[in-house]
């Protein structure tokens, strides 16, 4: 994790890193490592493949128990912020037809600091939500 967190400072020398930015190399870690494991525990494979797939689940276990320790908002609350964007935005009489009509609905200036979210989560939560309009 610490040469994780390394690389990303070198590769962006100038940036000031905060905890959305943790949250984001975190979320994708544990991203990387559980499509690892499925690789590496696919049915037909020998057995010191099915351990490695293990130890990457098990990694997946370490790193999520400092994203949840960083202070940044759930996925479940960001999605329950976009729903209830959505369902202003629908009151008022929008047409969410498109993706792209519910991502204009957020407040983006303010969601790091009123929200507690990167855009990269976000997203991520319109994308989800809007599925379920």
């Amino acid at each position: 994790m610490l040469t994780e967190i390394k690389n990303k400072e070198i590769d962006t020398p100038t940036k000031v890193h905060d905890e959305f930015d943790l949250y984001e190399l975190f979320a994708k870690m544990i991203k990387q490592r559980q499509e690892s494991a499925k690789e590496y525990m696919k049915v037909g494979n020998p057995d010191r493949f099915h351990q490695v797939g293990l130890n990457e689940l098990r990694e997946v276990d370490y790193i999520k128990k400092y994203i949840d320790a960083l202070p940044v908002a759930t996925d479940a609350e960001i999605d329950a912020r976009v729903e209830k964007a959505a369902k202003l935005a629908l009151e008022e009489g929008a047409k969410l037809e498109k993706i792209s009509d519910l991502m204009a609905k957020i407040p983006w200036k303010s969601i790091n600091s009123d929200w507690r979210a990167s855009k990269t989560a976000v997203s991520a939560s319109v994308q989800r939500v809007f599925k379920d309009l």
